[in-house]
This record gives C-alpha cells, structure tokens and sequence, in this order.
C-alpha cells in the first residue's frame, strides 16, 4: 500500500537545515498565504549541504504558485547543484521544475530563493502583464506596437533570487515547462522548438540586453522531456525569468539619444544596448512636435549584444526649437519610436519640469507640472508608434501646475507626455500597467 504525504505551509519560515528533503511516492508539500508584506519561506541548507538537497523517489513536489511562497537554498559559497521540483496544483505530472548546476561559488554568505508564478487560469492566460512578477514592470517587444509580447511568451514567470551576495554564483538553469502553457490559451503564438529563456533586468527595466539561443546565450531545449537549459553569468542573475520565441524576443532598448547644436550644425547621438533583428534607423524632424518628416535613414547592426554607437550630423540654420525622434525598423517592417527630443541652434531655455505623470484611471492623465514663468504651452500624449493621442494648449503659472486630461482608452503599454511651445520641449516617459 502507498502512502501520500501532503505537508501544507502556512507559517513565516520552516527550515530544514543540513538535512535533505525527500518526497517518496506521491508525497507532495503545499506552501500557502504568502505576502509581500509576510512572505513564506520553507528554508533549505547549513553547514553540510547533501550532495541531493532535495530527493523525488517516483514522483512528488512542491506546490507554491505564488511568488511569495519561496524555496530559500542557503547556498552560500558552496555549488551544490539543486532542483526544485515545482508542481502546478496538486497533479504530480505537472511538472515545472527549476534547477541550478555546475555552479561557480558567489561570494558572501548569499541564499537563493526559488519560486514560479503563473496564470490563475491557463486556458486564457496568454497575458502575462496580468501577473508580472514584482519586480518586472512589462511584457514589451522590439515591435510595434511596443506594447505587450505576451503572446510569444509562455504562461509562467520562474524567480531565481540570489540574494545577500557581494558577488553572485553563476551556473546553468534549466526550466521544466507544460505544453499547454506554451498552447494558443486565447491568445499565445509560439513554436516550441524557438523557445528561449529569458530574464528582466530589473535595474534597466529591459528583457533584451540577454538573448539566449539567438545572439550569444546558448541554449538547449529538449522538446521531447519539455526542458530548456541556459548558463548565467554573476552579471546576467537576475530574479525574474520566462520562455519566449526566439523569433519574438522580449525587447531591446535605446541606452541614450541625444541632440546637440554647435555652429548650426546638429549632432544626433544615441546608443543601444542590444539589437535584434534591425533593420535600420530613420530620424524623423517636426517643428510643432507633432507632424514629423524623415530627414535620413541609418543602418542596423541587426542583431548585438554589445553597445552600439550611432551618430548623424547636418546643418540647420533655424535658431527656434526643432523636435526629433528615432524611427527602429526591424526585418519583417515592424517599427517603433523613441520618445521626443530636441535642440535648438539658438539660445532658449527651458522654463518648466514635469514633477510627476501618473494614470489616474484608463482615460485620464494627472500631470504635476513645475514652471518659472506664465505662459500658454502644448500637452501633447503620443504612443510608440507616434499617434498623437491628446494635443491641447494649456495655461502654466508661475510655481506648480496640476492638470488631468482625459485621453483615448490608454491599454497598459507606453507612452510619452511632451509639454511644447515654440522654444523649448520637455517629454516625460509612463509606462501603464
């Protein structure tokens, strides 16, 4: 006769310390009413980590669908190869295991914390922007719109923490995946053997400064076992992590875009991060911010891993403000914008902030707006594929200025918020969630 073991946690931390964890046959552990504000914890390790931390005979595993219920592998310096056998719900065949191996030590007396996170409901979880992980802010792609990739992505998010480290390990993950969280689920357009993993650096707020299986990142994928493997450097262990379409990946960012004047000649400047599958640049110009004109194309780098730097240099004799913005093409036609930018070859100064943009609700805007004069100036709200959503003059006083605009249904993507007048342009980036 078999006997199942279902061990429920609801408390702050169990540790099961220099001692494995064995599930045998059909055992499983449940770790619930975890917060952000009270996490739960089921706490692993100690001085004499055994060589199998956690032990699965014929099956069992650990439900905890939910980012604060954690699997903390006191790791330390030590690399002793780990896996997580995650389960989704209580169906020992829904495998979505984590592991980490052929681990370089960190430095510090660090831990990794392990949990997963998915759709409440998959048949119609193709939208991960519905349950982002805490410190992921969007599902953006290279593409336009730039609004939300999901749909080339799977319906699960792996967090792989480390944390307390002053150097972090480094080895190879390997992610265990369901067929039919990859399924269409209402929305979901992807090709199993493309998939990739994929982690957001939280610090540049950007997935694609990491390409794995399509630019430097190895990567394996077993489609028959249903696991893909990908080796992390300390630099690139980021907590947050997905499967995506290669063809598809999650984005890349511009670094930096600047406009400068010097004698009448203007210098555009700007640096990505990554590149995947550009085609080419076209700087568009517009004297009123809101109808714009190519003046040149530049050349791609197509796909890189490495900073790239552009330029593009020309004449212009106007001395009143002249308003920029970046056009990326990529392969198959697809576009997207940068954000406004601006010089002028004459001597205006800008004489208004923006303090503070947030979205009030799905149609309305508030803008907190600092200004050292009184005068009439253009709110102009423009999507990545430059629709000017809202353009309308407004009267600023001297000190701070509130306003809500009402705009168009705003869907969770990003947009950009420009305060215009004849000398000067300011353009504040929000991102709707």
């Amino acid at each position: 006769m078999k006997i199942f073991l279902v061990l429920f946690i609801f408390l702050t931390n169990v540790y099961i310390s220099s001692a494995q964890l064995v599930f045998n046959n059909g055992a499983y552990m449940v770790m619930d009413g975890g917060t952000v504000a009270t996490p739960v914890y089921a706490v692993l390790g100690g001085t004499a980590i055994p060589l199998t931390p956690i032990l699965v005979n014929t099956n069992g595993g650990i439900v905890a669908e939910n980012e604060y219920h954690k699997l903390r592998y006191s790791l330390g310096t030590n690399t002793t190869n780990i896996n997580v056998p995650f389960l989704r719900g209580a169906t020992l065949t829904n495998k979505v295991d984590v592991s980490l191996a052929a681990i370089t030590a960190g430095t510090g007396a660090g831990s990794i914390d392990f949990s997963n996170k998915a759709a409440t409901i998959t048949a119609t979880g193709w939208d991960n922007t519905i349950y982002l992980p805490s410190m992921v802010t969007h599902m953006s792609q290279n593409t336009a719109p730039s609004t939300n990739g999901s749909d080339y992505a799977i319906d699960r998010f792996w967090i792989v923490d480390p944390t307390a480290y002053t150097t972090k390990p480094a080895g190879t993950l390997t992610f265990t995946y369901l067929d039919d969280e990859l399924a269409a689920n209402a929305g979901n357009t992807i090709t199993e053997a493309n998939l990739q993993p994929q982690r957001f650096n939280n610090v540049s707020n950007i997935w694609g400064d990491f390409i794995s299986g399509i630019n430097y990142v190895p990567n394996v994928i077993n489609v028959l076992s249903n696991t893909i493997s990908v080796p992390v450097t300390a630099v690139n262990f980021y907590a947050a992590w997905t499967l995506a379409d290669r063809t598809n990946p999650l984005p890349i960012t511009l670094k930096s875009i600047t406009a400068n004047c010097i004698d009448n000649n203007v210098k555009i400047e700007w640096i990505t991060a990554s590149e995947t599958n550009n085609n080419y640049f076209t700087i568009e110009k517009s004297i009123n911010a809101i109808s714009f004109e190519p003046i040149a194309t530049i050349a791609g780098a197509g796909n890189s891993t490495l900073d790239k730097s552009y330029n593009y240099s020309f004449s212009e004799t106007s001395n009143t403000q002249i308003y920029y913005r970046l056009k990326q093409t990529d392969y198959d036609g697809k576009y997207e914008y940068s954000n406004l930018f601006s010089t002028t070859c004459g001597n205006s100064i800008a004489t208004f902030s923006f303090e503070k943009v947030y979205a009030t609700d799905e149609n309305n805007l508030t803008l907190i707006i600092n200004s050292t004069t009184t005068e009439t100036k253009n709110i102009n709200v423009t999507n990545t594929l430059g629709q000017v959503l809202y353009n309308a003059p407004h009267t600023l006083n001297a000190g701070y200025n509130q306003f809500i605009i009402t705009t168009p249904s705003l869907a969770k993507a990003m947009y950009f918020v420009s305060l215009v007048n004849g000398n000067s342009l300011t353009t504040k980036k929000i991102i709707i969630q």
